[in-house]
């Protein structure tokens, strides 16, 4: 295998990202060179300049030490082959692909920590969605779309709803809302386009009855956060590409103490180490925009378990809202002419 400069594809650049391409976990043809490669790419992000590491890359990184079966290895390069495939296909297919039988899917994921493909192909999608500049991104998904943009956007929102449906585990929505009721400060960060739910988050928490501080700049966020400490929650969202921000709060909160909840699309990223807890979902939208309909629905769902944590809390507070709202005549009265 050869590119046509003469350099083994494997070890080829591509030609709008600079990622070095591996034809296979297990590389024959370039093992002593790729054992010794963390695969990379950088990108952009904000005024920072951050390395995102590829599937490739990461997938090398973590059977590094393991001791793998045939099946097992099979499947790992049918997905370093063709991470586009492999963040979107299902387990059958993959299995097709891999010459192997299903359970021998799950078992790799296992075999790299994952419950299952569901929660490894989340783990793909997440990274190689990463590897892409924002430009990068929107061509991508205009080279998908149909000519019905409503039509391409609810499709995605359906099947990332599908995924939440079936993947996030009750009890980690149930063990998210325990966490928020037991700080004695709520401190939610978010930025970019999670901001506008985690602005939700601190809402719905403040009238549930546990007042919350929410934090979209990053002065303000180290302000809060300089005083916190063991008795504290800190929730951080955040998806695609990590904003340096958000890693050093989860240091910082981490060093204080506090207890960390995080909502993601990937449960192993440098930001997930940090966490206590991570409910991972996908927020891929059909263009560049980020999708957040499946992070509303676990927020509403956390708020929801939260309401019946401490029922007469929550009534207690609600009451006390709707009264100041009558107080500050927020509220348009229905008896008013049109």
């Amino acid at each position: 295998m050869s590119s046509p400069q003469g350099a083994p594809l494997c070890h080829r650049r591509g030609p709008s990202l600079s990622v070095l391409r591996c034809h296979g976990v297990l590389c024959d043809a370039c093992n002593n060179i790729c054992n010794r490669l963390s695969i990379m790419s950088t990108a952009k992000n904000g005024a920072a300049e951050m390395t995102v590491q590829t599937v490739e890359g990461w997938i090398h990184d973590r059977v590094r030490h393991l001791h793998l079966s045939p099946g097992t290895t099979a499947v790992l390069n049918a997905a370093v082959m063709n991470p586009a495939s492999a963040a979107y296909t299902s387990a059958a297919d993959l299995a097709r692909v891999a010459e192997v039988n299903t359970a021998t899917v799950t078992r790799a994921a296992q075999a790299l920590g994952f419950s299952g493909w569901p929660e490894f192909r989340q783990e793909i999608r997440a990274r190689y969605i990463r590897s892409f500049t924002a430009p990068e991104l929107a061509t991508l998904h205009d080279e998908q779309a149909t000519s019905s943009a409503f039509g391409d956007t609810i499709k995605q929102q359906i099947a990332d709803l599908n995924f939440v449906r079936k993947n996030v585990p009750r009890q980690k929505i149930k063990a998210f809302a325990k966490g928020l009721a037991r700080g004695d400060r709520r401190i939610i960060l978010a930025w970019g386009s999670s901001g506008g739910v985690g602005r939700i988050l601190a809402h719905h928490c403040g009238i549930a009855g546990y007042r919350s501080e929410f934090y979209d700049d990053s002065i303000a966020a180290a302000n809060g956060l300089a005083d916190c400490g063991p008795r504290d929650v800190v929730v951080i969202i955040m998806f695609w590409r990590l904003y340096n921000p958000s890693l050093v709060a989860a240091e910082t909160a981490r060093r204080n103490g506090a207890k960390i909840l995080l909502i993601s699309d990937s449960t192993k990223s440098q930001l997930a180490q940090y966490a206590d807890l991570v409910i991972a979902i996908p927020a891929e939208g059909a263009s560049y925009f980020p999708a957040l309909v499946p992070c509303l629905s676990v927020i509403e769902s956390v708020c929801s378990e939260l309401e019946g944590i401490d029922v007469d809390r929550t009534r207690r507070s609600i009451s006390l809202a709707e009264a100041q709202w009558q107080s500050f005549n927020i509220l348009r009265s229905r008896d008013l002419p049109e």
